[in-house]
């Protein structure tokens, strides 16, 4: 790593190392150097990020009340906003809008897998807190100028769950549930809601790995309907994600039907890396399918799902039929995040 190299880093995080071979170790793979790269450090970076963005969390939404702790925020929120600043796709944005990643020091073959990016944003915080004697101020000085926590803190993130949601539209609307169910069958969750507006009869059925994702997710289902569908009305992106967009194109009959597959792609050093596909039948003579593997399983899904509503949508505007509910939603809202 060169010293222009080297000294554009510090001034990207306005700190100067003492050690400059730590900062020279926190881009460097394994791929480039076997003995001295930042495997290590990304795992130390990790752990006081933890503990930065908890201490953040404590210090923003919480206080002492009578002597005892109280946060303004529920478990789950917390958790969700953990989740949000920690996930790869976001540390890997974070290192791309600094043009980090093109300071990588890696093998010509090592191909970087999707948000790999991601790992020199912890690997640097690890240097940083080693190099700074574990200085609590610079390294929140540092995690506060990339990750940027304080934006995340200024989201709402909603109260209710989807099941509250739903029946509160149902009191509005005076839409009903006829009935719902769940079973376990071999270590999954299989939920059925059938709902009705007065008019139409729906039926939702949805699966899961624990019974609170069985009854969040069909109720989700429900939810999205009744508000896309039912009422005409937008719903936030988060909520319908591009997924939700499929399953949804397949409940109007815009598509015939539709198949998801989770798995896992072995690589060549034996490691297992979560593989999505989801395959869509457009009539009976095509068929359009999207597959994609990441470390993220979540990504991966979303990923996979963009591509084949991408090529969905490809197919609907050569029909160039009226758009109405969520094909609608899809053309004047969601088009141009699809299609990048």
């Amino acid at each position: 790593m060169t010293i222009e190299q080297i000294e554009f880093i510090e001034g990207e995080i306005n700190y100067t190392f003492s050690n400059k071979k730590l900062l020279e170790q926190a881009f460097t793979r394994k791929s480039f150097d076997i003995d001295y790269n930042y495997e290590t450090l990304e795992f130390i970076g990790d752990k006081i990020l933890s503990f930065i963005l908890i201490k953040n969390f404590s210090d923003y939404f919480s206080f002492i009340d009578n002597d005892y702790f109280v946060s303004s925020e529920s478990e789950g929120n917390l958790t969700q906003r953990y989740i949000d600043l920690t996930r790869n796709s976001y540390l890997a944005n974070i290192a791309r809008n600094f043009s980090f990643d093109y300071l990588i020091q890696k093998d010509e073959k090592d191909k970087l897998l999707h948000d790999s990016e991601g790992d020199i944003i912890e690997s640097l915080i690890g240097a940083i807190a080693i190099d700074s004697n574990w200085n609590i101020d610079i390294i929140n000085s540092v995690i506060a100028l990339l990750i940027q926590p304080e934006k995340n803190f200024k989201i709402r993130y909603s109260e209710k769950t989807f099941k509250e949601m739903f029946e509160e539209l149902c009191d509005h609307h005076n839409f009903s549930q006829i009935s719902f169910e769940i079973k376990e069958d071999n270590n999954n969750f299989k939920s059925r809601l059938i709902t009705s507006n007065g008019i139409e009869t729906k039926k939702f059925n949805q699966q899961g790995l624990s019974k609170k994702g069985a009854v969040e997710g069909i109720y989700r289902q429900a939810y999205i309907h009744a508000k896309l569908i039912w009422l005409n009305q937008s719903v936030d992106y988060k909520i319908l994600n591009p997924t939700a967009q499929i399953i949804y194109l397949s409940t109007e009959n815009k598509i015939k039907e539709f198949s998801q597959e989770d798995g896992y792609l072995v690589l060549s050093d034996k490691k297992k890396i979560p593989q999505y596909k989801i395959s869509v039948q457009i009539d009976d003579n095509k068929t359009i399918t999207g597959i994609n593997q990441n470390s993220n399983h979540k990504i991966a899904k979303t990923t996979a799902s963009i591509s084949v509503l991408n090529q969905i949508l490809e197919e609907i505007n050569k029909q160039k039929s009226p758009k109405r509910g969520i094909l609608y939603l899809i053309q004047t809202k969601y088009n141009q995040y699809v299609q990048k």
